[in-house]
């Protein structure tokens, strides 16, 4: 929690300070605080975020009660806040204390300067008469000597202070702690509910959303129920008892203040409206950036191939503009409320001026001088204490506001619950029956869609069925509500004759194991991704279950074999490679129940042919349930099941559904028809093109077992090249240098506002030796001079109020404007260069998108505290600090350098209460990215742990990240309170040391009262203010490291630049691509060749088809023609032209890329078809509509209620598999490419869908040039040209026919393939 010091006030002896405010709060109300909200516009980010989407005020109805706010605390805790309560009430009671023994120190220098007598012995009468012969009270009845009086005073300023120090260190620690537990257990509460939510949760809830909740909400609410309400009572109760304090020394004084009251609080109160308004504004124009960012930083490939960069970058910076013109005008409206509570101050002073020496004189029967000025002082704190409560009351509501999401997700109660149903059934034996009795179910979100109606039929134990037809026809939907994902809406679902609601969940989903077309594996090792399925499974059971899957012999050639990271998504391995994995972790579960979902499609025919038989014994004994779109691999299944528009149509074995001729016999002669239309004319068109890349991340990046060595090599070549980057000695102000080099557009405005700061801050000390004049007031005899003496210094301080406003504006709109353009800049500039690096860094964990994200967040925001923040406050304290000691030196070198001690303790106890990013680290990840990964990973793979039965898992991991955290925070807090104590208290040892030593100096003749107390306020001033500036400068720290993380990305020099201009754009394309003696390796596994001396020759307008088994180098090449990298040695020619001589952008546009695992733009259908082709401005409607139609989507869009407009969500999560691969289809189609590349194209398709969109590939390929991977040979045999791949070069080449007659390495795959088949 970073933290502040506000210092006593800008007036001369006050004896007392103020609190120490969160930075989160609005700006507090001392007039020299003039940086909090360009502070706050980093710090109350992610407390505002939970607002963005509101656009009234929050009712009472959508906050919490306070009670339910304190729901998580313990009997220790409530403890605890009492305690801390007591105490933080008790410190607000000895704070005006000083006030008292101020007064007294006043008093007995008062009688010192009237007689003019330095010694001290000097004693005073009892009763002193005025010359209008009013018997005014005496400042010493007791007739005490003035050294006596002195030391008197000085051990209670000890004594107090060390109570003072006492007490607010227990109020600091007792509330903190207890918040902190609070938290902890509110943040695991909410974890633990998200993760036990039922299917539908997930589809209304986003994991940004949710992330968000488990981050900056739960933040919020610690602002809420942690020190600041002891902060709260504490100035509560500190402005109370100073005004009852100051109605008691002098009440016909006090009570003319006390109007003005009001006037500070509606102020203040329009300067926390205005700014907050404008600060939601900015915010969410940030967060508006910050999901295009999110967005196309996942979809990097996609991104990529379609040219989006240039017209993302310019998106983001719309919004970047509007968050700066919001950050201006806050800066403006801040420092005009800003200057307008210094000018009501002044005017309260000033009226304090004269009217106090009016009651000195008039009525000194009723108030020494000494009672006035303790009068003003309390009053004055009074004010300030009640105006920076009132923040408080701002967070609260925020508290609540945040609390409302999360109590609401809390107090969701899952219809399909795990940790509830424990009295549910387990059965002895499970033999694996399973019945759908007249089950009828509409998704949640689409409820006037019927997925299935009334779906009736049984499935006998130990038998494998296979569910077939059309996409959409609900054949997933069963899998769903076998494992509960789901509730069906009538009918029942059982299992040996059980309804699945009456048995045990977790026992239920132990029994089962699904694989499916697009594996999910999670940011860990190989080894721990297998151990999911069976935690308690030892490191001889993984390697079987490896085995058994194929994947054993691929991960012994990874770099740390069982113990490698697959990274995000398991990015860093090949589709091939996922698929093998949780094959592994779905066997090792041994389970009763098998559900296998394409489960080998991603698979060349030599790993399939073992996978499918470890498959087949796997069924043995078992219920297996079998999805599949190819009819071929379900032939030999004992039930075939027809399922179509949510009914079983037909269901049979395959021949007996042959026999009777229905829908099943169509599917099987329409894949029969178009292997045939295969072999008529295939040469005519160039090709039949069903092909497949087994992709390495969801956009197809590589199926290569190569590329999974590419990658884990690039992260320890990136990891070794950080460690250099973070051992590198950076000189001093570095960062800072190279920072205000960006600003160079602003640096107008940088010297505009610091001669606005320094004035604002030179104001400070100057009002503060105005008032030390007015001392001299009391002692004047002469009741004309007396009295324009008064009017002069009263206008004197007016001015210094107009003043105050004027440089206020000036410097708070100066460095608000600064700042927000240097956050733009910084933002723009590391966005751009994210999208300007080649593939390659993407590939690296540490590059993730996730990660990247939060760094273009945070990273730009913090780095201003190295810039325009850090200049602001050093100017301010500069300017104010150094007027103040030059002054005090010139009148008292002696007490100004003894006073000049307490600036050292008083700077460091500041600097320590404002540092909080401390203990942020775990495992050396930070613990909020690490958290958000674990969050956003849970959220979007939720079924995949849901299946596994691993919610407790997850559970455990989320708390141990913040349990490390936890415990670090309760050390720091105790380091944090004994400092804040310090900062609080350390004026009663200030005022003890400077009356003391200054009583000496004027007894010796060697220092005049007056000059005291000019001396005494500002060196007093002068340590306050320093340690303020200090506590309010951006944690120095986390400003380098985010400057570093910045300027680390900006200056990155792209291998392949994706945003250069330079390169060729030839005006015709004609389509022949060569290799030439191509050799290649990642960049950092030089050992490791991945194209060896690879030839390749592609004629315009023919299909050349790539086949070979996983990791021979296939995928490489398509990675090379895109110019995701480059090649080692030889060259890749278009038309003769070497690529790297061509424009990028133009090359790519050249392409269409339609792969395996399509992405889609959260925008509308027809965006995300028009995207396709962004060279026009505008595709007009109609040209969509046929691209639709030619990808047989356009009846299922037109079936929508928004049709086109229709949104797709997230990586198109509105759509389903089969929806989201026409729409990709649609979009290459649109594109008219020169080139076609074709990864399993169909491959998500029903063979219906898939005849038609076949079709519509194949008189696109009409004229282009065609490169096709794939892994079914039957999809190929009619290629213009089939190479055969192994080990990064050609082994042989040819057409289908003479190939075969070689009978050599096609020969054998195409036996492989066919035994397959047979088999199958």
């Amino acid at each position: 929690m970073k933290q502040h010091e506000t210092d006593l006030t800008h007036e001369m002896g006050i004896p007392g300070q103020f609190k120490t405010i969160n930075l989160n709060d609005d700006p507090p109300f001392d007039p020299f605080l003039n940086d909090n909200f360009d502070k706050k516009e980093q710090i109350e980010l992610e407390d505002i975020k939970i607002k963005k989407k509101s656009k009234k005020k929050k009712s009472k109805e959508e906050k919490v009660s306070i009670r339910k706010l304190f729901k998580f605390a313990t009997c220790l805790d409530y403890l605890l806040i009492v305690i801390g309560t007591l105490s933080a009430a008790g410190s607000s009671v000895v704070f005006p204390l000083i006030f008292l023994l101020y007064g007294q120190i006043v008093g007995v220098f008062v009688d010192i300067n009237a007689s003019g007598s330095n010694t001290t012995v000097a004693q005073t009468p009892k009763t002193v008469t005025s010359p209008y012969g009013v018997e005014c009270l005496s400042s010493n009845p007791d007739n005490e000597s003035s050294s006596a009086r002195i030391e008197d005073a000085i051990y209670l300023y000890v004594g107090f202070g060390f109570l003072s120090l006492v007490l607010n260190y227990i109020a600091h620690v007792c509330w903190n702690t207890a918040g902190e537990k609070q938290i902890k257990k509110m943040r695991e509460a909410l974890y633990k509910t998200i993760i036990r939510q039922d299917m539908a949760f997930f589809d209304k809830n986003l994991s940004g959303d949710l992330n968000s909740a488990l981050t900056s909400n739960i933040d919020t609410v610690k602002f809420g129920i942690g020190f600041k309400v002891s902060d709260f009572i504490h100035l509560v109760c500190r402005g109370i008892a100073c005004l009852i304090f100051a109605l008691v020394q002098a009440w016909m004084f006090s009570i003319v203040f006390i109007a003005l009251i009001p006037f500070m609080i509606l102020s203040t109160a329009l300067m926390v409206l205005v700014t907050r308004k404008y600060t939601i504004e900015e915010f969410k124009a940030y967060g508006r950036a910050g999901s295009i960012a999110q967005e196309a930083l996942s979809s990097i490939r996609t991104l990529l191939s379609l040219g989006l960069q240039k017209q993302n970058v310019v998106d983001y910076e719309k919004n970047l503009d509007n968050a700066n013109k919001m950050a201006q005008k806050k800066g403006l409206f801040s420092g005009f409320f800003l200057g307008l509570t210094d000018f009501l101050i002044d005017i309260f002073f000033g009226i304090g001026v004269f009217y106090g020496v009016y009651l000195a004189r008039y009525q000194c029967d009723k108030f020494l001088p000494g009672n006035i000025l303790q009068s003003f002082f309390c009053i004055f704190i009074a004010t300030f204490s009640v105006g920076q409560a009132l923040p408080y009351v701002k967070e609260l509501a925020e508290a609540r506001g945040a609390a409302k999401k999360i109590f609401d997700i809390i107090d969701t109660k899952s219809a399909i619950d795990v940790f509830e149903q424990k009295d549910g059934l387990q059965l002895n034996s499970l033999k694996g029956d399973i019945e759908f009795d007249n089950v009828s179910f509409s998704y949640p979100q689409r409820k006037e869609v019927k997925v299935l109606k009334g779906l009736s039929f049984k499935i006998p134990a130990g038998k494998t069925v296979a569910l077939v037809g059309s996409s959409g026809g609900g054949k997933s939907t069963v899998v769903s509500l076998l494992q509960r994902f789901y509730l069906p809406e009538s009918g029942l679902i059982k299992i040996d004759g059980y309804p699945v609601d009456t048995l045990d969940l977790n026992w239920l989903r132990s029994q089962s194991a699904l694989v499916s077309q697009e594996p999910i594996l999670f940011t860990n090792t190989i080894k721990e991704n297998i151990r999911l399925g069976c935690l308690d499974a030892t490191d001889e059971e993984i390697e079987q279950a490896a085995k058994k899957a194929n994947a054993h012999d691929f991960i012994l050639t990874t770099t740390n074999k069982y113990e490698t990271q697959v990274g995000e998504r398991g990015a860093q391995l090949s589709g091939g490679q996922k698929q093998r994995i949780a094959i592994a972790r779905a066997l090792i579960r041994n389970p009763k129940i098998l559900l296998l979902d394409e489960a080998t499609s991603a698979l060349d025919y030599e790993s399939e042919k073992i996978v499918q038989d470890a498959l087949d014994k796997a069924k043995i004994g078992r219920t297996t349930i079998i999805i599949a779109h190819r009819l071929s691999t379900i032939r030999n299944a004992d039930l075939i099941i027809f399922i179509s528009n949510g009914k079983v149509m037909e269901k049979g074995t395959h021949e007996e559904l042959m026999e009777i001729k229905g829908e099943y016999y169509n599917l099987v002669q329409t894949q029969n028809k178009t292997k045939e239309e295969i072999h008529v004319h295939a040469h005519k068109h160039g090709d039949h093109l069903k092909d497949s890349l087994d992709s390495s991340s969801s956009e197809s990046e590589s199926d290569s077992e190569s590329e999974y060595e590419k990658k884990s090599l690039e992260i320890d070549l990136v990891e070794n090249e950080a460690d250099k980057l973070s051992k590198k000695k950076y000189y001093p102000f570095y960062f800072e240098i190279r920072l205000f080099k960006l600003h160079a557009p602003d640096w107008f405005w940088l010297l505009f506002g610091s001669i606005g700061q320094a004035i604002s801050a030179i104001i400070q000390p100057a009002t503060a030796l105005v008032f030390a004049e007015i001392f001299n007031l009391f002692t004047l005899t002469d009741a004309e001079k007396q009295r324009n003496e008064s009017l002069k210094y009263m206008g004197i301080i007016f001015g210094f109020g107009f003043a105050a406003i004027i440089s206020n504006i000036i410097h708070s709109y100066s460095f608000a404007l600064a700042g927000s353009r240097l956050t733009q800049r910084i933002r723009t500039l590391m966005f751009k260069s994210m999208l300007r690096q080649e593939i390659g860094f993407h590939d690296l964990d540490e590059n993730r998108s996730s990660v990247l994200a939060t760094q273009l967040s945070s990273s730009a925001a913090f780095v201003k505290g190295k810039s325009s923040d850090k200049l602001k406050l050093y100017v301010q304290g500069l300017a104010g600090v150094g007027f103040s000691i030059i002054y005090s030196f010139v009148l008292s070198w002696k007490l100004a350098l003894v006073m000049l001690i307490f600036v050292p303790i008083n700077f460091i106890s500041g600097v320590m209460v404002g540092r909080s990013s401390m203990s942020q680290k775990v495992k050396g990840k930070n613990a909020n990215e690490e958290v958000g990964r674990i969050t956003i990973e849970t959220v979007e793979n939720i079924k995949t742990i849901v299946s596994l039965g691993r919610e407790q898992h997850f559970i455990s991991e989320f708390n141990l990240v913040y349990g490390r955290k936890f415990r670090k925070s309760l050390l720091l807090l105790h380091v944090q309170a004994i400092f804040y104590s310090i900062s609080i208290s350390i004026v009663f040892f200030i005022q003890a040391t400077a009356f003391s030593f200054g009583f000496e100096l004027v007894s010796n003749n060697e220092l005049s009262v007056p000059d005291l107390f000019r001396i005494f306020p500002i060196m007093t001033f002068s340590a306050l203010i320093l340690a303020r500036s200090y506590s309010l400068l951006p944690d120095q720290n986390l400003a380098s490291s985010a400057a570093k993380t910045a300027f680390k990305i900006i200056e990155r020099k792209s291998q392949i630049d994706n945003f250069s201009e330079e390169g060729l754009k030839p005006e015709k394309v004609v389509g022949n691509i060569k290799f030439e003696n191509v050799h290649f390796r990642y960049p950092n596994r030089p050992q490791v060749k991945v194209l060896n001396g690879f030839n390749l020759e592609i004629k315009n307008g023919t299909t050349n088809a790539l086949v070979g088994t996983s990791g021979c180098g296939k995928s490489t090449t398509i990675a090379l023609l895109l110019r995701f990298y480059d090649v080692e040695d030889g060259v890749v020619y278009l038309d003769g032209i070497d690529i790297r001589q061509l424009n990028i952008n133009w090359l790519r546009s050249q392409i269409g890329l339609v792969s395996q695992e399509p992405v889609l733009f959260n925008v509308s259908i027809y965006e995300n078809i028009s995207m396709g082709d962004i060279n026009r401005e505008k595709i007009e409607i109609n040209e969509v509509i046929d691209a639709a139609i030619n990808s047989n989507i356009h009846s299922k869009i037109e079936s929508l209620p928004e049709k086109y407009n229709t949104l797709v969500g997230s990586k198109g999560g509105q759509l389903s598999g089969g929806e989201k691969q026409r729409v990709a289809i649609a979009r290459a189609l649109i594109r008219r490419p020169k080139i076609l590349l074709l990864d399993e194209a169909t491959s998500a398709l029903d063979n219906q869908s898939e005849t038609v969109v076949q079709d519509a590939l194949d008189k696109a390929q009409v004229g282009r040039t065609c490169i096709v991977i794939a892994h079914r040979l039957s999809t190929i045999e009619n290629s213009t040209k089939i190479s055969v791949v192994k080990d990064g070069v050609i082994l042989e080449e040819g057409s289908h026919s003479t190939l075969m007659k070689k009978k050599d390495f096609y020969f054998k795959l195409q036996a492989q393939s066919k035994k397959n088949s047979l088999n199958n």
